[in-house]
């Protein structure tokens, strides 16, 4: 599995499960035209702990490492946590925002 086919196995995800996201990092410059060399994908989303299932299932630990408990701590904490798919080096950084500052995805 290569970076893209990550980046839409998690789009496809967020998109069934209705997790607002958005891309940044390297991904998103190479979207708009900028070569960069990167191996991991940075994502803002607004998971909460109602979407850890489904998380676990789509990503599971035969083929990613994910760590459950680093997920929970993420969402509690506002950090981030990490999907890796260790037979082809690719990582995901996921990054829970706070809803003070990203007001955006969360709805009122």
């Amino acid at each position: 599995m290569g970076l893209f086919e990550l980046l839409q196995k998690i789009v496809e995800l967020f998109e069934r499960i209705q997790i607002p996201y958005l891309i940044t990092g390297a991904v998103a410059a190479m979207a708009y035209g900028e070569p960069r060399l990167t191996n991991d994908i940075d994502i803002v989303a607004a998971i909460e702990e109602s979407h850890i299932g489904d998380l676990l299932k789509a990503f599971p630990a035969n083929e990613f490492y994910v760590d459950e408990e680093t997920m929970r701590e993420a969402i509690l904490q506002h950090g981030q946590f990490n999907i890796i798919h260790p037979g082809f080096f690719v990582k995901m950084n996921v990054f829970r925002p706070d809803k003070s500052r990203f007001q955006y995805f969360y709805r009122v």
